[in-house]
């Protein structure tokens, strides 16, 4: 499915929805019943799910992943082994960033222009989610500097986060007076 397709259906990815929410949770937004969902379950539907089947069609039964045990977001820990006898190999499990770059220095790998100015993989160029993470300021400048095309679909998919946020507070506030009694 499309990601607009997707995200129109299921709502948007949000770090406010637990991630222990495996549905989708309708927000107030003025009335309009806006969905967010918890990032967790947008990348497995729109990464993991995909990835693993075409794991699983192709008969692979290891996968090897650029995953520290340092990584703010890690799917799977290095060694885990899934239902379907996949196991998953993270061989830099136990290196901190400043090692893998360092690493990267000494061997004179070229890194992406964007590592200079955010430590992020943008994965999705789109995401409304990880918000809370460590360099999030930087990934959302580093998105509007240098991906002018996108950056104004971002920016309006935050918006529509920040509108279902404050329509939120603002219900609660109605519904109950938070002052000292």
């Amino acid at each position: 499915m499309p990601l607009d397709a997707y995200h129109a259906q299921f709502g948007l990815p949000s770090d406010i929805v637990p991630v222990e929410a495996s549905m989708p949770m309708r927000a107030y937004n003025g009335g309009a019943g806006q969905l967010l969902q918890s990032n967790f379950v947008c990348c497995n539907i729109m990464l993991w799910q995909p990835m693993q089947s075409a794991l699983i069609a192709d008969g692979i039964k290891h996968v090897y992943r650029g995953s520290k045990a340092c990584d703010g977001h890690v799917g799977v820990p290095d060694g885990f082994v899934d239902s379907h006898g996949i196991t998953y190999h993270s061989p830099i499990w136990s290196w901190s960033d400043a090692d893998v770059f360092a690493y990267l220095q000494e061997i004179g790998a070229m890194l992406p222009q964007h590592y200079g100015e955010a430590n992020n993989s943008f994965d999705c160029l789109l995401c409304t989610a990880f918000l809370k993470s460590a360099g999030a300021k930087e990934r959302l400048e580093y998105t509007r500097e240098h991906y002018s095309k996108e950056w104004p679909e971002l920016k309006r998919r935050l918006s529509i986060v920040r509108a279902v946020v404050d329509g939120e507070r603002s219900a609660l506030d109605a519904a109950f007076s938070f002052t000292d009694e």
